[in-house]
């Protein structure tokens, strides 16, 4: 992987179709049954500032992010990276862009991780991330969500 062929930008309304399959066939989607369809909706609000994770031209990763979403701070909506592309540093890559932009006027940024999404929960936490409470049966019945927290150092 030649890294000038990757780049962050603003995410191509064009591209939301393929952002939404790459969603829907990983967790949490995957294993709550939310469909393309449902996703492509959730990426879709012209109120959300979406990213989009570009290798040689095409989309394989896209972030979107709420910039009030929680408590009036930015609010990591997804993070998702094509399976074919994981391991790479890829998702590390987009999240430092996210992380970048939002602690350029705000202290915090919040995310939502769902609890048998433990491959995304190693990730955040890794990445300086705090689990600060959790939101029980979000879903349906014993899966929850566990908010997560990042603080902008001075």
């Amino acid at each position: 992987m030649n890294q000038d062929s990757i780049l962050i930008q603003p995410l191509a309304d064009t591209d939301l179709p393929r952002c939404a399959e790459i969603m829907s066939a990983q967790d949490p989607w995957k294993g709550l049954g939310i469909g393309v369809d449902r996703c492509c909706f959730a990426i879709s609000g012209a109120h959300l500032v979406r990213y989009g994770l570009y290798l040689e031209g095409q989309v394989v990763g896209l972030a979107i992010v709420h910039p009030t979403g929680f408590a009036s701070s930015p609010y990591l909506v997804v993070l998702a990276v094509d399976a074919a592309h994981t391991g790479r540093g890829l998702g590390s890559r987009l999240l430092g862009r996210v992380e970048q932009e939002a602690f350029r006027d705000r202290r915090n940024l919040f995310l939502c991780v769902t609890s048998f999404n433990a491959r995304a929960q190693r990730f955040y936490l890794a990445r300086g991330y705090v689990q600060i409470g959790v939101i029980e049966d979000f879903f349906k019945p014993g899966v929850d969500e566990f908010i997560f927290r990042k603080v902008r150092m001075p």
